[in-house]
């Protein structure tokens, strides 16, 4: 997941990491390289959610590994945030892990 006005990686280095994962990247239009801090992070944060709850569980693959991680990342720096401003899934991601 990159940024349209990102200022520290360009569009083809997003392409060509999302390669690197056989993945494509996915931009978020109108917003800069600290998603989560920016105007938009509700948006982020649902199509973060969105993913986690499409990809496979924890195992073996590196598209589990990365739910993983970005699992124990909601809870530690999202939760209290998304608690806070009434996201009902707030509670579950947090206590997924």
């Amino acid at each position: 997941m990159g940024a349209e006005h990102d200022g520290f990686f360009t569009a083809a280095e997003m392409d060509r990491t999302a390669a690197a994962y056989r993945t494509e990247a996915e931009i978020i239009p109108g917003m800069g390289h600290d998603l989560m801090l920016d105007h938009g992070w509700p948006q982020v944060a649902d199509r973060i959610h969105t993913w986690i709850r499409e990809t496979p569980s924890f195992g073996a693959t590196a598209a589990g590994r990365a739910r993983a991680a970005i699992l124990r990342f909601l809870g530690y720096s999202i939760g209290e945030n998304a608690r806070s401003r009434e996201m009902p899934w707030a509670e579950s991601a947090s206590s997924s892990f």
